[in-house]
C-alpha cells in the first residue's frame, strides 16, 4: 500500500484528490486547519473503504510543520506521495481592506510548501520511486492572460515564486529517486474564493470542476514509476458563441 500526505485536504481539490487515491488503496495522511472538516474526510475516506488519519497543520508556521513530521515519520519510515494543495486567494481589491493578507498569501502559498517538502523530503528518498506534486496555478505560469495577474499581483508572485522553487527542486532531484510534477490548474469551483470572502464564488462560466481537475491531478500521479510527467497545464475551454 502506498502512503501519500495531502495539504489542505479537508475541501475543494484536495479533499476530490483525497477520495479519488482512497479508492485506488492509497493510505492517506490528511494536513489542514480545520479539524472538523478533515474529521469529515476521514469518515468519507472509511465509508469507501479506504484508510486516512489526520493532522492539524497551519503548513506556513515551520515549526509546526516540524512538529507534525516528526509524528508522521515515527509512524511511517517512508512515504511514497506529498501533495502540496493548501492556498489561499488574494487580490488587490481583497488587499486594500486586508493589507496584511500579502503576507500570509506568501506565507502559505509559497514558504508553507517549502517548509514542508524540505521536512518530508528524507521520508521520500528511499529505494522506490516516489512524487511529489505541487498544485501551483496557472497565474505562475508565462504566455497565458491568467499569468499577467494585473488584479492579483500578489498572489501571481507567490505562485511565481512556488513555481520557481520547484523547478529548481526537480533539477535538483533529477539523479534520484523523487519524481517532481508541476501541475498548472486554471480557475475551478473550489472553496478557494469562498473562503476568500470574494462575492459570487460559484458557477462562474470560468470555472472548471474540481473533480475534472482531479481526475488529471490523479492521472499525473499516478503513471507507472518509468512515466514521468514534469508539467501539466490545465485551462476551461471556453467556446466561442457563433
Amino acid at each position: 500500500m502506498k502512503t501519500a500526505i495531502i495539504t489542505g485536504a479537508n475541501q475543494g481539490l484536495g479533499k476530490s484528490i483525497t477520495l479519488k487515491l482512497a479508492k485506488l488503496g492509497y493510505e492517506l495522511v490528511l494536513l489542514a486547519r480545520s479539524e472538523k472538516s478533515l474529521k469529515e474526510v476521514c469518515s468519507e475516506v472509511e465509508k469507501i473503504g479506504g484508510k486516512a488519519t489526520y493532522h492539524i497543520c497551519d503548513i506556513s508556521e515551520p515549526k509546526e510543520v516540524d512538529r507534525i513530521v516528526k509524528e508522521i515519520s515515527s509512524k511511517y519510515s517512508k512515504i511514497d506521495l506529498l501533495v502540496n494543495n493548501a492556498g489561499i486567494w488574494t487580490d488587490d481589491e481583497l488587499q486594500e481592506t486586508d493589507p496584511g493578507r500579502r503576507t500570509k498569501a506568501v506565507q502559505t502559498n509559497l514558504l508553507g510548501p517549502i517548509y514542508l517538502t524540505e521536512a518530508v523530503l528524507s521520508l521520500l528518498k528511499n529505494e522506490n520511486i516516489t512524487r511529489i506534486f505541487n498544485v501551483i496555478s496557472t497565474a505562475g505560469i508565462e504566455g497565458i492572460p491568467a499569468g499577467n495577474n494585473t488584479s492579483w499581483k500578489t498572489y501571481g508572485a507567490s505562485k511565481w515564486g512556488f513555481k520557481g522553487y520547484t523547478t529548481a527542486l526537480r533539477e535538483s532531484l533529477r539523479n534520484s529517486n523523487v519524481q517532481v510534477l508541476q501541475f498548472f490548474p486554471g480557475g475551478f469551483e473550489s472553496n478557494l474564493y469562498e473562503n476568500a470572502g470574494r462575492s459570487n464564488p460559484h458557477n462562474q462560466l470560468w470555472m472548471m470542476k474540481t473533480d475534472d481537475v482531479a481526475d488529471i491531478a490523479v492521472f499525473a500521479i499516478t503513471r507507472p514509476d518509468d512515466v514521468y510527467i514534469e508539467q501539466v497545464v490545465v485551462s476551461k475551454f471556453m467556446q466561442q458563441s457563433k
